[in-house]
């Protein structure tokens, strides 16, 4: 079937505004299933007579061993399409109509293209209109990739600083609509230090179709620019060729937040450099990636904090230890069978009680000379004061410490088990006055019952009492109800 770009159709649809035929009727042929052609996905080009399309044969070799993830953007913009005047391809669509017809709209095609190309218009950006553009507010309508950008949104401007303060390195490749004022794609300009060269990164588009448009401006300025619009450091269009080029940029400022970004991910915090060479991600420790759509860096998931030596190490010669929670470099760990964990030797603790390690949930008894499991033990402090303490065995206890009524373990050494049953601090102990207390409290007791006593008789008495009144009175009325009777 017949698929059209959308600057081809508009095109279509401005000659139609004149009673045109032909025009119309190649926009009725689009996902027509009533016609079959040997090719498809017609589009514009850069010159005014002729336009490009894809042959189906062309089309199936894409789908077939394309990116399915850019399949869209492959037809559109593949090195495997064709050029064609635009009257030869009216001749294959419509051969019914006459050969003055065929003019009157190859000339019209020809006015209405020189005006679109008018209204559209690529514009090289810096500093605050970078961000300005980057705002989704600035998109014309559609649902190409533009449309779709991760930084498109408001907050995203706070994360543009590197953008910014580097307009001598980095500038933007703008498309725009000046009829509407409207951005229609853009991508990020890099004057590259390595090589001496200027590179035009991923194309956003609200039309699949203009990333020719890009591409044809690009190579018109001898720029090395991405023949696959992914976010991957993938191979550049140089010199005609498709090929992998190494590349970096040095740039100035120390950045807090960053932007998302799509070739020259890697950034070198240190010496201060975006490139996209990956074998420096590798093994440079100082290199993070910029992939995050919240203003963050990644990290560099190739090194970790090794936190026994202080220092950073490739996570290819570090294991992580559950018990520690911590990385550090293989040949300190120690695996326990018993915990079936790599621990870190620094919270490792041999128990000459259990005969075996612990881990970091344990404690140092000095009476029994081990660690010990803190399960087993009991903190008991060895003075008054709480300034000295130790661990001993819970179920030692009674014998080598007790519960004093404050709620803390003492020594038994410095404490006393009390006339009532209690236990005391021994310079703190008065039996006497423990006893004096008790008999106090065991009069105290009786003195209550016995008020309590003569409580309840009273109000046992005032009960009967008005249980006889109650009698009395209801005996009277019946007496003089009977009486009247």
């Amino acid at each position: 079937m017949i698929s059209l770009s959308n600057r081809f159709k508009d095109i279509l649809i401005k000659i139609t505004r004149s009673g045109d035929e032909i025009s119309r009727y190649i926009l009725s042929l689009e996902n027509n299933h009533d016609y079959n052609y040997q090719f498809s996905f017609i589009d514009i080009t850069s010159s005014e007579d002729q336009v490009s399309f894809l042959q189906s044969n062309k089309y199936k070799q894409i789908s077939e061993d394309g990116d399915h993830r850019n399949i869209n953007e492959l037809i559109w913009t593949s090195s495997s399409r064709n050029e064609v005047k635009i009257g030869r391809l009216i001749i294959k669509l419509a051969p019914n109509f006459k050969p003055t017809e065929i003019e009157n709209f190859v000339n019209q095609y020809k006015s209405e293209y020189k005006i679109m190309l008018k209204n559209i218009k690529f514009k090289i950006v810096e500093g605050i209109d970078i961000i300005k553009y980057y705002n989704g507010r600035k998109y014309d309508k559609g649902s190409g990739s533009l449309n779709k950008s991760c930084m498109r949104h408001d907050q995203c401007s706070d994360y543009m600083d590197l953008y910014l303060m580097n307009p001598d390195k980095i500038k933007m490749l703008i498309l725009l609509d000046d009829s509407k004022d409207t951005l229609k794609g853009r991508a990020i300009l890099w004057k590259l230090d390595t090589p001496d060269a200027w590179l035009l990164d991923r194309i956003y588009t609200v039309n699949d179709s203009d990333v020719c448009l890009f591409k044809k401006h690009a190579d018109k300025n001898g720029w090395l620019f991405k023949n696959s619009q992914t976010f991957d450091a993938v191979n550049v269009m140089k010199n005609g060729e498709d090929v992998y080029v190494n590349m970096k940029v040095n740039i100035g400022g120390n950045f807090k937040y960053f932007p998302y970004i799509d070739t020259l991910l890697y950034y070198n915090k240190k010496d201060n450099y975006l490139t996209n060479d990956e074998k420096d991600y590798d093994n440079n420790p100082n290199i993070i990636k910029l992939r995050e759509i919240n203003g963050n860096d990644s990290g560099n998931e190739n090194f970790v904090y090794d936190m026994l030596n202080d220092t950073i190490i490739n996570i290819n010669d570090s294991i992580y230890c559950f018990h520690g929670d911590a990385y550090t470099h293989k040949n300190n760990v120690y695996f326990i069978d018993k915990l079936n964990e790599y621990c870190l030797p620094t919270i490792l603790r041999y128990s000459n009680y259990y005969k075996e390690f612990l881990d970091d949930n344990s404690v140092y008894s000095y009476v029994l000379e081990s660690f010990m499991r803190k399960s087993d033990v009991n903190l008991v402090f060895l003075s008054k004061d709480r300034n000295n303490y130790d661990y001993f065995l819970k179920k030692e206890r009674n014998i080598s410490h007790a519960l004093c009524v404050n709620g803390y373990y003492y020594v038994i050494d410095i404490m006393k088990k009390g006339y009532d049953d209690n236990y005391y601090f021994i310079d703190e102990y008065d039996e006497e006055l423990i006893k004096k207390l008790k008999n106090k409290d065991k009069l105290d007791l009786e003195d209550v019952i016995k008020s309590s006593n003569n409580y309840i008789s009273k109000l046992f008495n005032e009960k009967q009492k008005k249980k006889i009144s109650k009698k009395s009175t209801d005996v009277y009325e019946w007496s003089t109800q009977s009486h009247t009777l």
